[in-house]
Order: structure tokens, then sequence, then C-alpha cells
């Protein structure tokens, strides 16, 4: 076979092959061949055998001549523990791995290697491959529907067992691909949600961390978390309850206080704020603790106030209580004796919390078994102009110099490109000035927060965030798989940058959202991706099949960077504001005729899209692919028919009697379609439709016909 034959993703690093390949028998006889201390992974290795080849026989280090040996060990010599290396002679296979990480990411590449679009060839082609990641934790993957939150993709409303079933296809799809973070549930340290919720993520935890996955558990290290209580419905996960209390002079019920917050008589100055509250802290370092011991998390996401600014931060700072400026007197956000040195005395309690659960009947030990990610308050949102990014560096850097030592320990930032008068990028410069690996959280479209679309290249701007330990590309979320192995890819493998791209970055100077909005890289998908050999051609030939992955294509094709099919329904209803009665509500910025030629053109582009997932749903060859593409297809019936709703809503003479039916007609399909059992309180997606019928039903009664 040829190298271009191959449909590998992640692409390897090296790899040199013969030409030749080895036919397995209809039902071989295969032989793991491994140490003691590989037991475990060799136990992954032949699962992942049996289910492409159900008729093989595997045997552990067995004496008897097999068709086929493959030998699993950890002698290669690499700073990344996932590097390895892949030979295939003949009948002889030998992943060598710089750890067992290493085996699992060279198991993944053999797997790959005997396929050809989502089936087995029953080939093992000679040659070698040697690989390793860019990128040490690749966070490709986000099962959550909104944003980093809640509302779990995989709870489809049937049943726990059903929803734990899709988790673990999940975990697998994830561990074929390389992809060892997938951001899971959030926002809350609740580990009481459904009965069985603590033995069930245990069970997933562990299922997921022996296939090189770590599923990530998120939520807010003060009493509320959030900034804005009137944006709510911007984000879905703020003002949830996190950890500990409000700011009070004893717990439980003391009289609350005010420490550091957005303004005067704010909220935010109750909520837990105060760093200097030892009894506090306490009760913080108990309850993270407890959540730990019971759910045996593999990454923790830990997320203070929601400010992205460091002159909202210096601002909050300075309406802190008397004890914290007594502890902290300085009112610079990034100075150790300010907030920076606040907020890593908070850090530390809380990594502390979490270093100190041990079980030894299931092995789990917090301090080498759990990801830390915390998110400082100023956590670089937008791109401030130089001046002003080097005190965010000064901040990160003194916050790393104050917490213990520990490679499981991250601090988290947003996306950065490059400066105003060099072309050097921001990370490098934050990476030389920590002494804590950084956590980039990189957005950059398709994520149901810019935008709304299927798939967006933004991962292509990886290489600016090159020296990150973590790149977690905010896409990646429900029926986006080819976006999920495009972020790893291009964490595995970190794309070139385009020198006009380099340019524009440091011509930005607004703060925010905006900044990404602005790159072509959001939205527009490059020829090279879906010509004959590009990525996502090959991709979704090997994940959907060969006429089903032609259709994808299409697909993720229609329409513009504005007007594209409702793959999103939360993302045009909640992010864009429609009839949602708010301040932000889209229906008072743009006037009716803009309205009515939107969603004409939204429901188009929907109607093919429906009738393209519709065409392709029964073609792939695996039946979790032909069940995801099920779904898909019932979701975007139902987000047709909500658009010819609203499209009718704004017609100049909307027929209010026929859209009432409309509503009706679209309850019905929505209780004959989906299922509502849903086994968290994060519910899945469809549980927000009645909601929106409710809200589009209001508008057909009251929104004013044009005069």
């Amino acid at each position: 076979m040829k190298h271009q034959e191959f449909q590998l993703f992640p692409g390897p690093k090296k790899m040199n092959f013969s030409g030749k390949a080895f036919p397995l028998p209809e039902k071989p006889e295969i032989n793991l061949i491994f140490p003691a201390e590989l037991k475990e992974t060799a136990g992954v290795v032949a699962e992942e055998l049996r289910k492409l080849i159900p008729a093989s026989h595997i045997s552990f280090n067995g004496k008897k001549t097999p068709d086929v040996s493959i030998h699993l060990e950890t002698k290669l010599k690499a700073k990344q523990p996932e590097a390895y290396e892949l030979t295939v002679r003949g009948k002889d296979v030998r992943i060598n791995g710089a750890t067992w990480r290493g085996i699992v990411c060279g198991l993944a590449t053999l797997r790959q290697l005997m396929m050809k679009d989502g089936l087995s060839t029953g080939l093992l082609p000679e040659g070698k491959i040697a690989d390793a990641p860019d990128v040490r934790w690749r966070a490709a993957s986000r099962w959550l529907i909104d944003l980093e939150g809640n509302r779990m993709a995989y709870d489809w409303g049937d049943g726990r067992k059903e929803m734990l079933r899709r988790c673990r296809e999940k975990i697998d799809f994830a561990m074929r691909h390389k992809i060892n973070i997938a951001f899971f549930d959030g926002f809350s340290w609740n580990w009481k949600k459904y009965p069985q919720y603590a033995s069930d993520m245990r069970a997933l935890g562990k299922y997921a961390a022996i296939r090189n996955l770590s599923l990530e558990f998120g939520g807010y290290s003060i009493g509320v978390g959030g900034r804005n209580p009137e944006f709510k419905s911007v984000v879905g996960c703020g003002f949830q309850s996190g950890l500990g209390d409000l700011n009070r002079k004893s717990y439980p019920n003391g009289e609350p206080y005010k420490c550091m917050g957005k303004s005067e008589d704010h909220p935010t100055r109750y909520n837990g704020t105060c760093r200097s509250n030892d009894a506090l802290n306490a009760l913080k370092m108990k309850q993270l603790a407890e959540y730990v011991a019971q759910v045996e998390p593999r990454m923790l996401y830990i997320h203070p106030e929601d400010i992205s600014h460091l002159e909202e931060l210096a601002s909050d700072w300075k309406l802190r209580c008397p004890d914290c400026r007594k502890r902290w007197p300085s009112d610079l956000p990034e100075a150790p004796d300010g907030a920076a040195g606040a907020q890593a005395y908070g850090m530390t309690k809380l990594y502390e919390a979490v270093a100190s659960v041990k079980n030894p009947e299931t092995g789990y030990d917090g301090a080498k078994d759990c990801l830390v990610a915390f998110v400082p308050a100023a956590y670089a949102g937008g791109n401030p102009d130089d001046s002003m990014y080097q005190r965010l560096v000064k901040q990160y850097h003194n916050i790393a110099a104050l917490l213990p030592r520990s490679p499981n320990l991250l601090l988290l930032m947003r996306e950065q490109f490059c400066g105003r008068k060099k072309n050097v990028f921001r990370t490098a410069a934050m990476m030389e000035s920590s002494s804590r690996g950084i956590a980039m959280f990189a957005i950059n479209g398709a994520d149901s927060y810019t935008n709304g679309k299927l798939f967006a290249p933004g991962a292509l701007l990886n290489s600016f965030y090159k020296g990150s330990e973590l790149i977690f590309n905010f896409a990646g979320t429900l029926y986006q798989e080819p976006q999920e192995v495009f972020n790893a890819e291009c964490c595995w493998n970190l794309p070139p940058l385009d020198p006009e791209t380099v340019q524009q970055a440091r011509t930005f100077s607004e703060q925010g959202g905006e900044i990404i909005r602005r790159m072509p890289e959001t939205f527009s998908i490059p020829k090279a991706l879906t010509s004959k050999n590009g990525f996502l051609t090959q991709f979704c030939r090997s994940f959907y099949g060969p006429e089903a992955g032609r259709r994808m294509i299409r697909l993720m094709k229609l329409g513009n960077d504005r007007i594209y099919p409702m793959t999103s329904i939360l993302f045009r209803f909640d992010k864009q504001h429609l009839f949602d009665g708010s301040s932000h509500d889209c229906t008072k910025k743009f006037g009716r005729a803009e309205l009515l030629k939107q969603w004409k053109n939204i429901l188009r582009e929907t109607g093919k899209a429906r009738a393209l997932a519709e065409g392709m749903k029964d073609l792939p060859p695996a039946p979790f692919v032909r069940e995801i593409l099920a779904q898909f297809a019932r979701t975007l019936a139902f987000s047709e028919r909500l658009a010819e709703i609203a499209a009718g809503i704004f017609a100049a003479k909307p027929d209010r009697t026929a859209l009432l039916g409309k509503v009706v007609s679209a309850r019905k399909f929505l209780k004959d379609n989906f299922c509502f059992r849903f086994t968290s309180p994060s519910e899945g997606e469809h549980s927000l439709w009645n909601g929106y019928l409710d809200r589009l039903e209001n508008a057909v009664k009251t929104y004013p016909k044009e005069s």
C-alpha cells in the first residue's frame, strides 16, 4: 500500500513502508507478549483487537506459535511519555513506547493501518513509524453542549445505561485518535447529581484513564461563580454554586460580609471571594477533597471570578476586605503582595486538598493521578496592548512562583497571538517567564459561542500557542467528530502559520471574542482540507464511509460565514437571544425585513442539511456512527421546523393560526422522536427545546405585525 492510501489521524511524524502487507487469516491467532507491569495496557490492546477482528483468538504470553505476535515494551528513550515506535515485519509487530501511554498511541496507529474507509482490511502493512506529539495534553473534545459548563452531550434522555454506553464509545473514539483530554462534566462539585453518579464517574474515569484519556470535571473555586447575574443566559454556567459559601464571619450561618467584587454594592462582593478567610478556605478544601475522593477525576478545571482583563481585576481587588488588605497590601493585581499573592494562596489550598486524596483500594492518588488547571482571575482574554500583556505575564509569573511544585499543576489562559510591534508569539513569552506549565483555552469557531457552525478550521492557529503544555480547542461537541480529530491533528502536529495570519494578528486592538471572530480560520474551510487527499475528505471517508463521508463534506460546506444550517439550536436561540426578552434579544437589534431574510436563508440551509443527513444516516459501517447520524438527522428535522416558524413570524403578514399549528406539530415531533428520561441534572440539549417552542408560541401571539 502506498503512504497516501493510509488514513492516519493524527499523521505520524516519520513513517517508512515497504509496500508489502501480511494477510491475516479469517480467524487469526494473536499472541500478545509483554512484561508483567504492562498487563493492564495489554488488556486494552486485546479489547481493541477483538473489536476490530471479532473472530480473532488472543492469548497473553502464549507458547503456541501464533499467526501474529505483538510485542509491547517501554524501552524507548524519549521525553514525551506518548512517544512510540511501531514496527511491522511480516507477522511480527512491535510497539515500543516511552511509557504505557506511548503503547496506547501506537495501538491507535496500528488499528488505523489495518483499516480503510471504516472497515478492516485484513492486512498488516510492513514498515516502521516513529512518532510523538508536539503538545503534551490535547483537549480536542468538549462533550458539553453549553460551553465548558454543562449539558452532557451524550445524555439523550434514553436512560443511564445508554448514556454510559455512548460515553464509553466516545472514550474509544478519543483513544483511537490520540485525544487525551475531553471536557466532560460541570459546572458543579456535587457528587450526588444522581444516585449512582460517583460510582459511574469513577468507572468511566478508570475506563478512560487506561486508554490514555483524562475526563475533565469543572467548577468554580468561589461560593457562587460568575460576574454578571444579568448575563446568565449568555453563559449558561454563570452564577452556579462553587466551592465553599458566601464570605461569612463564621460558618455555617454567620453574617455575610463584603470582600472583592464588581462594585460597592454588587452581589459578587459576598460570593466567597475572600482569600484571607481561613474558615472559608478550610470549607472549600473539605468540599473539594470529598468530591475528588468520590469521583476520582483525572483532570480538574477550577475557575475563580470570571474576570477576563487585568483592569477589571484591579477594580475588584481595591474593594477587598480589611483582612485581605492587611495580608496583601498592594493594590496591583499582578503583585505577589497584591491580588496575585491572594490568588496563589487560594489555589495552593485547593491543590493541597486534591493532593491529599489517596484510595488504597483503587490505587487512586490525587497528587499523581489528577491534572489540575487553575484559571486565574484576569485570564488574558482579548488581545491587550504590549504593555498590558507584560503586566499579565508578571501576574502569571508571580502566581506560579508561589504555587506548589508539581508537574500536574497548570495555569490556564485564553488565546493570545503575537506582539503589536514584533512577531514575538505571546505564549512563548509567557512560557519563558512562568515556572508552571500553561494550559491554553483557545476559542476558534464552531463552538456554539462565536458561531454555531459544524466545523471551523480554527485549530490551524495552534502554533501561536506553541510551548503550552495543554491546548483546549473549544469546539468538538455533539456531531463534531471531524472537528475533534482536526483539533487533535493540530495539537499532535502543530501546523505552520500563514504569514498573512501572523501579520493580521498584530493589528488587533479589540478586547474579547471579536478578535477571534475576525480570523478567517474561524469560518472558511481551506480547499486543501477537502481535496482528494485532504484531511476532511480522508477522515470523513474513514469515519462515515465513502458515500456518507462525501455527504458530510457537502453538509459542512453549506452556507457562509453568517448563514448556515442550524446544527446548534442552542446557539441560535440562547447565544443569539432569539425572543428571550433580554436586553440582548436579537429582535430588538434588527428590523423585521433583515430577520425575515436571515431566517428564510437559515431555513433553506437547514433543509439541505437535513436531506443530506437523512440520506447518509444508514450508510456508515459502524453501528455507533449510524446512531450518531440518526440523532443528527432527527435534530436537523426539528431545527427545520423551528426555522420555518421563526421565518413565518417575521413575514410581513404572518398567518398566526397556521403558525400556532406548526408549533403544535413541532411539539408532537419532539415528543415522538426524542426521549426525556435524562440521567443527569445537566440534561442534554433537547431538554431545552420545549422552552424554545414556548418562546416561538409567545412570539406568534405577541410579535407585532408590520404596520
